[in-house]
């Protein structure tokens, strides 16, 4: 039982890595196909939620995108990648007020220096548009 779950688990990071290969190079569709034909093997993997969420936001499927994430921030509400990723729908929404909340909770839990640097650069864009609305 135990080699099973490890294969399934190595699997799973196994397809974690295509999964951000194909965001990278654009192929979303591709991306989401393979993930809806195994969302099995991540029950409860807080990181897919947000590659589901990337996933659907690169396709302009917003309401999809939102709904997932916010399904995984349910499992792990400090989750700095599906906070971050749930301002930037927001943003998308044109909902700044959410947007810049959630990224205040992002800021919380900081967990590398990328992370800070793109969530200093998603608040400077953030603070311009709300400028530039009033």
């Amino acid at each position: 039982m135990e080699k099973k779950k490890k294969t399934l688990d190595d699997r799973a990071e196994e397809l974690k890595g295509i999964l951000k290969a194909l965001i990278k190079a654009g192929r979303t569709r591709e991306g989401l196909i393979l993930l809806e034909n195994n969302w099995h093997l991540f029950p409860a993997d807080v990181e897919i939620y947000s590659i589901a969420g990337v996933i659907y936001s690169y396709q302009m499927r917003i309401k999809e995108a939102k709904e997932i994430i916010l399904k995984g921030l349910k499992h792990d509400p400090n989750n700095f990648d599906l906070l971050y990723n749930i301002g930037y729908i927001c943003e998308l929404q044109e909902d700044y007020f959410n947007a810049w909340n959630y990224y205040q909770k992002a800021k919380k839990n900081i967990e590398t220096p990328d992370q800070s640097e793109d969530l200093d650069l998603a608040m400077k864009t953030l603070g311009k548009k709300i400028k530039n609305r009033k």
